[in-house]
């Protein structure tokens, strides 16, 4: 037997690929799971990760033990190497063997950093952690037992059942052939989770996850991530860099910053992000201190400071002093900010030169990116930059070849795919999963390192087969997209055929015809972003017509005879495709501002709270990007009912001497109003609204007092109601004022209040014969941008 164990050693690392012998049967009531003494905590993960699929696919529950197997039973050995495999481990390298006499699974293993609390935060972290014996066990589940894992989540292993177990004897090694592999779980980290979904008021309470559920969500799909063997064996640290400078050395050194196109160095944009402000990179101390902090960190933390990131902040705004202008190679008629690659390239080369006097293997990692994405027109690059490649989703596969091949023959070696492509996801399905195939798959033919996808969504019903087949993909890129398709519609079981027919029918009829071909308008309409395009589309490219065809495809996977665990997964289909549906009709009803039938708005809130738990959404993050796209879907009402939307414009006046609760400004009749205040759109802050030139200058930078004015009838209908007017937000404070008489106040007193939604009662009010009301606001402005700036309507009580 060790004779032929030795042979299929060596024609699996000839071949890289599994080599049969013979095959033989053990029973999981005589089998055991092996772990050294003293094991790391990819060895304990991926012990407790083999025990509880082989549960799944015999009902054994196989007894974990690190103490010598007992005589007569089949070990599988985790993180134990064949005694006669001497062979060094690579970085990531995972192994197996399969004999009669037993199993072992084991691979290199590496935690950079220890501080992590548990074996499985450790083990999930892809940036500190090399998990080979992980995937070694994943690789034997996927290969031997057929096991596939759809999506995040216990309650998504699909495994075929055995017992006994049927196991051939096998060698198989594996090797990454990406040296990155990232797809980044963002959406439950706590940075993220704690501004955009906790701090997000639009969100309702229901649908955001107390601090042990999202930390159990995030550890499910980064666990997920493992089970399809993502990683990272290199260590690019590719991230906007300078995202904290402007708070550091705005004061000390403002020369380090953009010269903007008002003759200014600062963010463009009054109360923009700072960490959006764009660098002068031609300044020869900007580059000085770069290295030197760079030193300082990597000091502390070698292993994440290996690579110098220089990579720029997100913004586009560029410098405009001459020094940089100077490193611009601009074609004839060309407008400035067309092209900045040769800019960027001569400071990534500049910095490289300096950080090389105190670390001679030093590589520096920026963005190809916005402007600079395109290949350099002069400046050739060193071998030692690394950049992380920002396509564009719409780019056709030729645009994407040809940008690689520019970038090769520039001298580009050292590329990753760094790409915003799963962005487009909406929570919609549309097909575009074959599309980002493509592109990933242009990258690996012009040799990338590797990918980091931003981002794992989460709509899983909707289009998880994107990130599942791209998942696939990554593991094994040798592989076609239709091999992967195929294997994500044989998690279906006999439904399969159905489920290829129901997503099929979105690339083919939505993607491949609708949307596709008109990507550059829908981009244009979403000002740069296909999301914001299609959300801006009132459901153009859908129609009730797709969701009763594929309904009827779904019902038909749902009439054959499937397994309780595949039965689940159809069912998820048809509530997803129901939501679906629901939240066409609020794209249709349009935005927060011009929406009028609330009905769909109300149908889609008590649907996904009613289905919340049954379909495997990210809910959070959905509601948080339409609340972005100003979806009326993301309109919170807490437990009221929208009953009508004031006018965008109300009368305006400014106060800047204080003096119009001294002459009762709230007291004056609407006539009188409309006679001398100006206009002002009450959708942006008075700073940015459109009223009369002399006003704007005036209000440019005007903090102070604010008054507003508009009339509004109420239907009898919702007599006997209470009534409240509610504010979308107002920035600061202010008072309102019906008829004449305060009805309530919202004062600023904590730091979110100027964008919190707050509604205030005035059915008390109201003369009912009369109906019609004049509402005053009078709205205080201390610091920066001030005034009503989003929506104002009347609601009621349920």
């Amino acid at each position: 037997m060790l004779n032929i164990f030795k042979a299929i050693c060596i024609c699996a690392l000839i071949s890289n690929v599994a080599v049969s012998a013979k095959t033989f049967i053990v029973s999981p009531n005589k089998m055991t799971i092996q772990i050294p003494v003293k094991s790391n905590s990819s060895v304990l993960v991926a012990a407790k990760e083999l025990q509880k699929h082989l549960q799944l696919i015999t009902g054994v529950q196989v007894p974990v033990s690190n103490r010598k197997a007992q005589a007569g039973k089949y070990a599988f050995y985790v993180g134990i190497a064949p005694s006669d495999d001497k062979r060094h481990l690579q970085i990531e390298e995972a192994r197996y063997r399969v004999t009669p006499q037993g199993v072992w699974l084991y691979g290199q293993d590496r935690f950079a950093n220890k501080k992590r609390k548990t074996a499985l935060e450790q083990v999930v972290d892809n940036r500190y952690a090399y998990v080979g014996t992980m995937f070694a066990v994943y690789n034997f589940l996927d290969r031997e037992l057929k096991v596939r894992w759809p999506a995040p989540g216990d309650n998504n292993i699909i495994c075929p059942k055995q017992n006994p177990l049927r196991l051939k004897v096998v060698a198989f090694d594996w090797i990454p052939k990406l040296k990155v592999r990232r797809l980044w779980s963002v959406n439950y980290s706590n940075w993220f989770y704690r501004r955009n979904i906790i701090k997000d008021k639009s969100i309702p309470k229901e649908f955001k996850f107390n601090p042990k559920q999202q930390k159990q969500k995030l550890l499910e799909e980064k666990l997920w991530q493992r089970r399809m063997r993502m990683g990272q064996s290199i260590v690019p640290n590719h991230r906007h860099a300078f995202v904290r400078w402007w708070d550091k050395y705005s004061k000390s050194h403002p020369e380090f910053f953009a010269l903007n196109s008002q003759g200014e160095r600062k963010p463009l944009r009054a109360n923009g992000d700072n960490a959006r402000v764009c660098m002068c990179v031609s300044n020869p101390d900007f580059q000085q201190e770069i290295v030197k902090q760079w030193l300082i960190r990597r000091k502390k933390n070698p292993y994440w400071n290996q690579m110098l990131n220089i990579c720029e902040n997100d913004c586009g705004k560029y410098c405009r002093c001459p020094e940089c202008k100077k490193l611009d190679v601009v074609k004839k008629g060309e407008p400035f900010g067309k092209h900045m690659t040769d800019r960027y390239i001569a400071f990534a080369n500049s910095v490289l030169k300096i950080a090389r006097k105190h670390v001679p293997d030093v590589k520096v990692c920026m963005f190809a990116y916005q402007s600079y994405r395109f290949p350099p027109r002069k400046t050739r690059i060193d071998k030692d930059i690394v950049f992380s490649y920002v396509p564009k989703l719409w780019d056709s596969e030729k645009e994407l070849d040809d940008l690689y091949k520019g970038w090769r023959k520039m001298g580009a070696e050292k590329m990753l795919l760094r790409t915003n492509g799963l962005h487009i996801d909406i929570g919609l399905p549309m097909g575009f999963e074959k599309t980002i195939f493509r592109n990933y798959k242009v990258g690996v033919k012009n040799n990338i390192l590797g990918v980091a996808y931003d981002a794992i969504h989460g709509y899983w019903p909707s289009s998880g087969i994107v990130t599942y087949i791209l998942a696939r993909g990554i593991y094994a890129p040798e592989k076609s997209f239709e091999y992967w398709e195929q294997e994500y519609y044989d998690t279906y079981g006999k439904a399969s055929p159905y489920i290829k027919k129901y997503y099929r029918y979105w690339r083919n009829n939505i993607w491949e015809k609708r949307i596709y071909p008109n990507r550059l308008k829908i981009v244009k309409a979403g000002f740069g972003f296909m999301r914001g395009g299609l959300y801006r589309s009132r459901g153009k490219y859908y129609s009730d017509a797709d969701f009763d065809k594929t309904d009827a495809i779904l019902q038909k996977a749902s009439a054959c005879k499937l397994k309780p665990e595949i039965r689940k997964r159809v069912n998820e289909l048809i509530l997803a495709n129901e939501h679906a549906r629901k939240l066409y009709h609020v794209m249709k009803a349009g935005t927060q501002y011009n929406t009028v039938d609330f009905s769909c708005v109300k149908k889609l809130h008590d649907f996904r709270l009613k289905n919340r738990d049954k379909v495997q959404f990210n809910w959070g993050r959905l509601m948080h990007i339409e609340n972005r796209a100003r979806l009326a879907s993301a309109i919170s009402f807490d437990n009221s009912v929208p009953v009508k939307r004031f006018a965008n414009r109300w009368f305006f006046q400014i106060d800047p001497k204080n003096v119009g609760l001294k002459e009762h400004w709230e007291k004056f009749s609407y006539q009188r109003i409309k006679a001398t205040w100006d206009r002002i759109n009450v959708l942006t802050c008075w700073e940015h609204a459109f009223t009369h030139p002399d006003l704007m200058k005036l209000l440019k930078k005007y903090d102070g007092i604010g008054w507003y004015a508009q009339s509004i009838t109420i239907s009898e209908k919702v007599k006997g109601k209470k009534l409240y007017i509610r504010f979308g937000a107002v920035d600061e404070s202010c008072w309102v004022y019906v008829n004449g008489k305060e009805v309530g106040k919202h004062l600023f007193k904590k730091s979110d209040d100027w964008k919190t939604p707050f509604k205030i009662r005035i059915d008390q009010e109201i003369n009912w014969k009369v109906r019609k009301i004049t509402v005053v606001v009078r709205v205080e402005d201390k610091a920066g941008a001030g005034g009503i700036w989003k929506p104002v309507w009347l609601v009621t009580d349920k």
